[in-house]
């Protein structure tokens, strides 16, 4: 019954065996694709996110009226997302330029 909590009825052994083959998987494909995406999202949230923050800050120091602090606000959000995009783009040409020099 010790074993079984250890990892199995091979012992611990066997259980770090499987880990640490878990962790050196090779990385396929899909996988690349998937961090690709998690890594654009990321940083399309976080850029907006500062945008807003930058925007709002420089918007309440020149601007008087609500539509030219929403605009200055609008700007610095347009601004993260298009950096993030060019970034992402950048991301997926390099992995499809690396997927095209193992074919």
């Amino acid at each position: 019954r010790d074993d079984l909590q250890r990892g199995g009825r091979n012992g611990p052994e066997k259980a770090e065996e499987r880990s640490i083959g878990l962790v050196k998987m090779p990385e396929s494909s899909e996988l690349a694709v998937a961090e690709k995406w998690d890594r654009a999202l990321e940083l399309g949230v976080k850029r907006m996110g500062y945008g807003a923050l930058v925007g709002l800050a420089g918007a309440v120091i020149l601007f008087r009226s609500t539509p030219m602090r929403s605009a200055a606000v609008g700007l610095a959000v347009g601004i993260g997302l298009g950096m993030t995009y060019s970034e992402t783009k950048r991301d997926f040409e390099q992995l499809t330029a690396a997927a095209n020099k193992q074919v």
